[in-house]
């Protein structure tokens, strides 16, 4: 996907929380462009595994709040630190989230320390580090590997279908999205857009002295 293209609005309770905490525009653009790579990912897993249960409402809304712990930590936003990771759980169960949804502001980092998540928690994380125009191996073979004790086939039969979008996605990415992870001020610059664009496409609404 590239920005000329319509992108998808975020779930309305995504955009009412979002916006009763009066989230900053990087991380509302952030989510929007992991939102947007979770229907590719679904595509491409069902378009080759029509028999394979994924709960897109699910897997959607995770990707549209993943990061949402961030609006308790700013700094974070654009430097390192895992607060926003243990806080947003708490945050999403506040708003009347179940723990189960809440927990993907926990997974998307956490995946391989956390037991017993659904294969929706770590199709969200895999979107966090295609979009980027990253790759992570032991995550895709995570997914592989959960994908075929579904279906009852061997990894590698996984890896044949999905491994097109492994390897095309992050490119896409690097060249529609900049390649500039989370810094979407640089992604809008790259791409010569202004921001008040970029959240008018996203229905968004940032404060006058956001724009550029």
């Amino acid at each position: 996907m590239d920005f000329d293209s319509k992108p998808r609005d975020l779930p309305a309770d995504a955009q009412l929380i979002l916006a009763t905490l009066n989230a900053p525009f990087r991380i509302i653009s952030h989510l929007s462009l992991v939102h947007d790579s979770a229907p590719v990912i679904l595509e491409a897993i069902q378009t080759h595994s029509t028999a394979l249960i994924i709960d897109a409402d699910v897997f959607l809304f995770g990707a549209a709040i993943h990061d949402i712990g961030k609006t308790l930590h700013p700094n974070e936003v654009t430097g390192s630190g895992s607060l926003h990771e243990f806080d947003g759980p708490v945050l999403l169960q506040q708003y009347g989230l179940t723990f189960e949804i809440a927990r993907f502001a926990l997974t998307i980092r956490n995946w391989q320390q956390e037991s017993s998540i659904e294969l929706e928690h770590f199709l969200v994380a895999l979107g966090d580090t295609l979009w980027k125009g990253s790759r992570n191996p032991i995550l895709e073979s995570i997914v592989a590997i959960r994908i075929s004790e579904k279906l009852l086939i061997t990894e590698w039969e996984v890896f044949l279908v999905l491994g097109d979008l492994f390897q095309k996605l992050p490119i896409v990415a690097r060249q529609d999205w900049g390649g500039k992870g989370s810094n979407l001020l640089m992604i809008c610059h790259s791409r010569q857009i202004t921001r008040r664009r970029f959240c008018l496409k996203y229905n968004l609404t940032i404060a006058a002295n956001e724009l550029d």
